[in-house]
């Protein structure tokens, strides 16, 4: 892959749905979901978390509390974009089945456009996707 790709796993929220669980540390096979989420992201050119420590990368706090994902993915924008990355790869901390072969095929699908995200029968997963960083303006403004 040519394009410079850094990535971030989602991991705010409250956990309501889960009783206040932190849904970040809930274990599947023995590995956390923040681990199975960073390990999707292997193909990422730099790796941070939003929302929680990050277990050995960096941490991209929100400019804005209380703003739900789209405040973690414009900081996360942001920091790509600093970074000199091209796209920023979201993947939420609570999907931990999702595999790097599906970040590739969004990267594939942006081509020309400045977002790709995964689409499951008719529905969008806006939180599996592909965010061109050229859209960090507008998602700091849209909060």
């Amino acid at each position: 892959m040519c394009k410079k790709v850094f990535g971030i796993v989602l991991a705010g929220g409250h956990g309501r749905r889960l009783g206040g669980i932190d849904k970040a540390t809930l274990q599947i096979g023995g590995c956390s979901t923040l681990s199975r989420a960073k390990r999707v992201l292997s193909f990422a050119d730099a790796i941070a978390v939003s929302g929680r420590e990050g277990e050995g990368v960096p941490r991209i706090d929100d400019k804005i509390k209380n703003k739900g994902p789209l405040a973690g993915i414009a900081a996360s924008l942001a920091w790509a974009e600093e970074g000199g990355a091209e796209w920023l790869a979201t993947v939420p901390t609570d999907m931990p089945f999702l595999a790097s072969a599906l970040y590739v095929k969004l990267l594939n699908a942006a081509d020309g456009s400045d977002l790709a995200v995964a689409r499951v029968e008719n529905r969008r997963h806006w939180l599996v996707a592909v965010w061109s960083v050229k859209l960090a303006l507008a998602a700091q403004e849209a909060l």
